[in-house]
């Protein structure tokens, strides 16, 4: 796990994911490949996360840009929660 969009592309690099994410749930940041899900199991059950997945290819500064952007004008996507 990251703490920034800067150490999200770093672990990235390391571990050769095309993509980085900011979990807005839990407040990390992180790594993946394109087919991996972001959430955590509970009882046995998957319970998917709120996430900003971007392309590792970009600078940090442009993913934080990106994801401000995107929620300021999509003020709905943090209110919704995935079914449980």
């Amino acid at each position: 796990m990251a703490d920034s969009w800067k150490s999200a592309k770093e672990e990235a690099g390391r571990a050769g994911h095309p993509l980085v994410y900011h979990d807005l749930e839990q407040g990390t940041y992180g790594s993946c490949r394109r087919e991996d899900d972001c959430g955590h199991f509970a009882c046995g059950r998957f319970v998917p996360h709120l996430a900003i997945c971007m392309k590792a290819e970009l600078a940090p500064e442009e993913m934080a840009a990106k994801e401000t952007a995107f929620l300021a004008e999509h003020p709905e996507f943090v209110e919704a929660k995935p079914a449980q």
